[in-house]
């Protein structure tokens, strides 16, 4: 029987978008990506973790045509230059050739349509696509939703919720999320039987 599987991503070149803070699940799948070797990409934190390049990207835009007079006017992005999805990825494919490791962090409903978009370019790319449902964690982003004086915050109910209701009642911690990111880059998984249903009446299947 072999042993258990090591994660080497020597060489391998992960590109990590949209990272707000050294709190979120990003930053976390970041972290753990470059303790397996991996070379990252993008991330804006000086953090001692090794960071081989940083791009500016605004992915609300797809190519330079879609960006607004008053966006580029606005002071937030003056100085930068090449932030729309098209020119980062040209610019990323001019550094490094192509990337081995996407990873888009997000939290809140918004995420449930770029999942459908990357499941769909994924059938059309055949690439493998990993989609992580972490659970609620009270990141940076995430305590900035549904703020109000005297209130919880959206995450702070959503935490309370899942400690009452999940199946382990336990603290969430945004390295376990990073940690598990990296699991489904050993090329092992169930090939997705957790997903499979069983048709009663197919004939594949004989039910006695």
């Amino acid at each position: 029987m072999a042993g258990p599987a090591k994660v080497d991503l020597t060489g391998k070149v992960a590109f990590v978008a949209g990272v707000a803070d050294s709190s979120g699940y990003g930053w976390a799948i970041a972290r753990a990506l470059a303790s397996a070797g991996a070379t990252i990409i993008h991330p804006p934190d000086g953090s001692k973790m090794v960071i081989e390049k940083v791009y500016p990207l605004d992915a609300v835009f797809d190519c330079p045509a879609d960006v607004p007079a008053e966006i580029k006017d606005n002071k937030r992005y003056a100085g930068l230059d090449g932030y729309t999805i098209e020119e980062v990825a040209a610019a990323v494919k001019a550094d490094y050739g192509k990337i081995d490791i996407l990873v888009i962090p997000g939290y809140g409903g918004g995420m449930s349509s770029a999942k459908a978009q990357l499941e769909l370019d994924g059938e059309v790319e055949r690439t493998r696509q990993h989609h992580l449902s972490a659970g609620p964690l009270k990141s940076r982003a995430a305590s900035a939703i549904g703020k109000e004086p005297g209130q919880k915050t959206f995450a702070e109910y959503a935490i309370d919720y899942s400690n009452a209701n999940a199946p382990l009642a336990q603290d969430l911690y945004n390295d376990d999320v990073g940690n598990l990111g990296v699991v489904p880059l050993l090329g092992l998984g169930g090939r997705g039987l957790h997903a499979m249903g069983m048709a009663l009446d197919s004939r594949r299947c004989p039910v006695a």
